[in-house]
């Protein structure tokens, strides 16, 4: 169990470690390719099919490479999102608007676990 339960862990910290290690990646190809709507679409994709390859492929893919898409299409989710918000926004409310981003971040960052919490608790014996 202990080493299930340090595999489990291990595999969990992928996604921190990976996403920072794409994340200037990312933010070149962004820099470089400049379509962050189109970057964003694809990033979405990417993400929505690695959440599907959790549910429906964990025999087939390892969930290390698993791990490894959603950090990478997490890090492109990033850097085009964020790096869109001059465009979209008055110059004398980006503050304002990256303020706001990171205050809905931070909500869900800690309103999730607990809802994840909740329906544990409801449906675990």
């Amino acid at each position: 169990a202990k080493d299930a339960n340090q595999k489990a862990g291990t595999t969990l910290a992928l996604f921190q470690a990976l996403s920072s290690a794409f994340l200037p990646l990312t933010g070149l190809l962004v820099d470089k390719i400049g379509r962050r709507s189109p970057l964003l679409i694809v990033s979405i994709a990417l993400m929505t099919a690695t959440i599907i390859g959790f549910n429906f492929l964990p025999v087939a893919l390892p969930p290390q490479v698993l791990m490894t898409l959603m950090s990478l299409s997490y890090a492109l989710m990033v850097a085009a999102m964020w790096t869109t918000v001059p465009y979209i926004v008055d110059k004398d409310q980006i503050g304002f608007a990256y303020g706001l981003m990171t205050a809905i971040q931070n909500f869900g960052l800690a309103l999730f676990p607990m809802i994840n919490g909740f329906i544990l608790d409801a449906h675990t014996p």
